[in-house]
């Protein structure tokens, strides 16, 4: 009897531990599979804020950013490439969130950062951004994208003719864009709600004349 016990212990210490070698192996394996798929990411970013630093348009060149977004993708295998993925929003969030506005001076250097900056916009104002991030980070990321319109409006920052892609294309999809609803249950500043609330209503004056015009 006492023989089984020892035996029955044995096995039973011997299944534990290939259990856990199994989960070990596993959890190094996912580890190293979600560095390499960070890296990719970033060597995609990377080489798609190089493509629209070079070769790009501008949104305002295109007066929308929907086609100057389908114009990047067809040019850049990176831009593609990265609009294909659906983990590329938190990432591209930390670099713009650390990223400061080019001076309002225009120059070769202010201009690039602003392409830059406006590929990001574009980016993390699709649908899929959207979806990719937290309640916490679309929050602070929306109250961003706020600050940095309101500069370039206020000439502290280099600017176009519109102050923000990010808003851009948002008042473009309208309510097919997810963002579009999100943030209309985020808390803002006083500051910040006038901003909003100017958007929305440009926003539905959009949707308006593209119904009048039979424009999808």
């Amino acid at each position: 009897m006492i023989k089984k016990k020892i035996w029955s212990g044995l096995l039973l210490c011997a299944c534990v531990a290939v259990l856990l070698f199994a989960g070990c192996s596993k959890s190094k394996s996912t580890a190293s599979g979600g560095v390499k798929e960070n890296e990719e990411v970033k060597k995609l970013i990377e080489a798609s804020l190089e493509y629209i630093r070079e070769n790009g348009q501008t949104v305002d060149e295109w007066e929308q950013a929907e086609p100057a977004f389908e114009s990047w993708i067809a040019h850049s295998d990176a831009v593609k490439s990265l609009s294909e993925r659906d983990d590329y929003a938190g990432m591209m969030m930390d670099m713009y969130m650390s990223s400061e506005l080019p001076p309002h001076e225009a120059t070769d250097a202010a201009m690039k950062t602003f392409k830059e900056q406006e590929l990001m916009e574009v980016f993390l104002s699709q649908s899929s951004a959207c979806g990719q991030l937290s309640k916490d980070d679309r929050q602070k990321l929306v109250k961003r994208m706020i600050a940095n319109a309101i500069a370039r409006e206020n000439k502290e920052a280099y600017v176009l003719y519109y102050s923000s892609a990010f808003f851009k294309n948002i008042e473009w999809q309208g309510s097919s864009n997810e963002w579009y609803d999100a943030m209309r249950s985020m808390e803002f500043t006083s500051g910040e709600q006038w901003f909003m609330g100017r958007f929305y209503s440009e926003c539905d004056a959009v949707q308006k004349w593209k119904a009048d015009n039979g424009t999808e």
